[in-house]
């Protein structure tokens, strides 16, 4: 992201996909790429494009820990962006879980992911 680029979006009138929520979308799929996502968060802030406008797509399971997924997450988190997990094997019960988890905003913002307790075939 260059400081043109940011500023280019800041001046678009941006929605989500169904037009009701002022964000934009990145992804963050490569664990080591976490200073080139602080620093485009930062030239994205400069540009007046604040860290609640943003949601960013988190592939886990790939290449990655649970550690580095969680660590990805919470950064994303720490600065007020909006991760939205998206697993890579959805079979795999810790993706699966740790999917749930992120993705739905009331237990993400409420609950500690160690204390979170998954139960796929709760009523």
């Amino acid at each position: 992201m260059t400081q043109e680029q940011a500023e280019t979006l800041a001046q678009c009138n941006y929605y989500n996909s169904k037009f009701k929520k002022r964000y934009l979308t990145f992804a963050w799929d490569k664990y080591n790429d976490k200073k080139l996502i602080e620093k485009g968060l930062k030239i994205c802030n400069d540009a007046g494009i604040s860290c609640e406008r943003m949601q960013f797509f988190v592939l886990i399971g790939f290449d990655t820990t649970p550690e580095q997924d969680y660590e990805r997450v919470m950064t994303l988190k720490e600065y007020g962006c909006k991760p939205f997990v998206m697993p890579y094997k959805k079979d795999d019960p810790y993706q699966k879980a740790f999917t749930r988890w992120v993705n739905y905003r009331p237990v993400f913002e409420t609950v500690k992911w160690e204390d979170y307790k998954y139960r796929p075939n709760a009523a």
